[in-house]
């Protein structure tokens, strides 16, 4: 082979490397709120919103994310709870059928509010 030749051909092969790096940082969505009673916190690509289903309203939401939720039916979600006092349980993952939206359920049935947070991956 000619230095040329082995020149492009490592060009190529560096091109193609690079372009396949793969991210060993999932994907992800970080939630936190001060919730009274029981909420469902909705997810679908960047965004996220509460429906306050019993209870005083969801104080200080906050979704930090770290890449979109993909609109495709072979992404898995998984939670994580990181704070609160009650129960927070992945109650539906995202398919065609919800717009490849993803819900979770907090339910805080003690008095008054508690913080939580939980982080979702995919």
């Amino acid at each position: 082979m000619t230095t040329s030749r082995l020149l492009i051909t490592a060009a190529i092969v560096s091109t193609v490397l690079t372009g396949c790096s793969v991210s060993t940082t999932p994907s992800q969505v970080t939630w936190s709120g001060s919730v009274d009673d029981t909420a469902t916190v909705y997810f679908q690509g960047g965004k996220s919103w509460v429906d306050n289903v019993t209870g005083k309203p969801v104080e200080d939401a906050n979704a930090t994310f770290h890449g979109d939720l993909p609109a495709n039916a072979l992404t898995t979600v998984t939670l994580t709870k990181i704070a609160g006092r009650g129960q927070v349980a992945l109650t539906q993952q995202p398919t065609k059928d919800n717009n490849y939206t993803v819900a979770v359920r907090v339910v805080d049935l003690d008095p008054d509010r508690d913080h939580y947070q939980f982080t979702l991956k995919w």
